[in-house]
């Protein structure tokens, strides 16, 4: 499944159609930045090779990356910064944590 993601507004979007094959859907900023962290999650698993992996590397147990994957748990700035480490960048902190945007800022908004 697929998703393409149209901004409804250019300067603060306050909500974002996401899509697929089946219909569009909105969704408000938050959402977003959630369904963002979790497939950064996802992500740096896969270049680890595995959770425990990933758990060893941000210095936690197993099932912590299991509650950061479903959105059960927040990943720390601490963590966020490991991953970023443990994956040589493949995973920005930005990218884990968008809401951390003062800690972790995107490279274009960086000031």
């Amino acid at each position: 499944m697929k998703f393409i993601a149209i901004v409804i507004s250019r300067q603060i979007p306050k909500a974002i159609y996401i899509g697929n094959t089946f219909g569009y859907y909105l969704i408000n900023l938050n959402e977003w930045r959630y369904f963002m962290a979790v497939k950064a999650i996802a992500q740096a698993i896969n270049v680890l090779g595995s959770q425990q992996k990933l758990a060893d590397a941000c210095n936690v147990k197993q099932p912590s990356v299991c509650a950061w994957l479903h959105g059960r748990k927040k990943v720390s700035a601490e963590n966020a910064k490991r991953i970023e480490k443990a994956t040589h960048g493949a995973v920005p902190a930005y990218k884990v944590r968008p809401d951390l945007s003062d800690l972790f800022p995107h490279p274009n908004e960086a000031a």
